[in-house]
């Protein structure tokens, strides 16, 4: 975009002689004041997202030359790219948004299990949600049934043709391994409200009675299992809201597992902590494109996409790797098996982490 610089050399912040079209005293460009709305506009949106040059110079070594985005960077030759944690920021909302968006096909079934409409819905409260394959279903009950499902999240639930009674559920349920983490009792509660539990512990001598943790954890779960659709669907959306947190934490975390993996090239942290925003920030452009690349494929595509997007993801790590760290073939392949094996560790521990709090606090 075509800028209107003034002629006058004088800076309209403090008022410096200028040599050039920017201030060299506070940095200020020296742009024309009077401009139309539309310049004044899409200026203010490129200068905040840095849209322009810099990013056409930042997404080229990004996506095609792994490493070298960061090792010029490192470098000092800052100016013409994108700044790592901004432009993580931009495209960290725009996958997370996408991934997360509700465009899933919605199949509504009545009991007997038939289809009659497709498309998305409004969920009524007597309904189950289920969704499998990119495939959201949604069950209709009678107040009979839904009082008969006392556990509403279910693993391996799926609505089928031959069912006539929605009620009649396997007992295989996510909430039953969830509380097991916390308590050995998650085979003996049976209550249809809290208050029935509390005065079936104020029977017992004191010395039996449940602790304060017990007490907390069995209190979300008769929650969880009386309000199932409802407890369901704030955890999810709990995780939805945590995840990108989690994901921000993790870029300091996988930055510090590279400075333990490659300690020899004595590189400062920040250093490896730059490298794991340009990687993190490919990784999410990449899965931009595959979610695009689904909606627009068929279903019998997937397999292969993955596939395609595994084999990217490993090439980019190791020239990356190669680039950035100047190690041996060898080093850089036993270095990427040790490293992708520690993050992946990482990252289901955070991920189950903030599963449990999710589930701890938002039911």
């Amino acid at each position: 975009m075509k800028k209107r610089y003034r002629e006058e050399d004088d800076c309209l912040n403090c008022g410096t002689r200028l040599e050039g079209k920017y201030c060299h005293s506070c940095g200020q460009e020296n742009l024309h004041l009077k401009e139309h709305f539309g310049h004044v506009l899409t200026h203010a949106v490129l200068d905040y997202f840095h849209f322009d040059h810099q990013f056409i110079h930042t997404l080229k070594p990004l996506l095609f030359e792994p490493g070298r985005l960061t090792s010029e960077y490192v470098a000092g030759r800052r100016a013409r790219f994108l700044h790592p944690v901004r432009m993580y920021i931009f495209i960290s909302i725009v996958y997370f948004l996408l991934a997360f968006s509700n465009n899933n096909h919605v199949v509504k079934v009545n009991r007997e299990g038939h289809q009659i409409t497709t498309g998305q819905t409004n969920v009524a409260d007597n309904t189950i949600e289920y969704t499998e394959d990119n495939t959201s279903y949604t069950v209709y009950l009678t107040d009979e049934e839904k009082q008969k499902i006392k556990k509403a999240i279910k693993s391996t639930f799926k609505p089928s043709k031959d069912s006539s009674n929605i009620g009649e559920i396997s007992d295989n349920q996510f909430e039953d391994a969830f509380l097991s983490i916390f308590t050995d009792r998650a085979d003996q509660i049976d209550y249809d409200n809290y208050q029935e539990y509390l005065r079936d512990q104020s029977k017992l001598p004191k010395s039996q009675q449940d602790g304060f943790w017990n007490r907390y954890i069995i209190k979300k779960y008769i929650t969880w299992q009386n309000d199932g659709v409802n407890s369901q669907k704030l955890f999810t959306e709990g995780v939805k809201h945590n995840v990108p947190k989690m994901m921000f934490l993790l870029l300091p975390l996988f930055a510090l597992i590279l400075k333990f993996a490659f300690w020899r090239n004595r590189k400062y942290y920040v250093e490896h902590l730059i490298f794991s925003f340009h990687f993190h920030c490919f990784i999410f452009l990449l899965f931009i494109c595959v979610i695009l690349l689904k909606m627009v494929l068929p279903v019998s595509w997937t397999l292969g996409i993955e596939l395609i997007e595994l084999i990217i993801i490993t090439w980019y790590i190791y020239r990356a790797f190669r680039t950035f760290y100047q190690r041996s073939r060898f080093r850089v392949i036993s270095k990427m098996i040790g490293v992708s094996l520690m993050y992946l560790v990482v990252f289901c521990l955070s991920i189950t982490l903030v599963a449990v709090l999710t589930a701890l606090t938002s039911v």
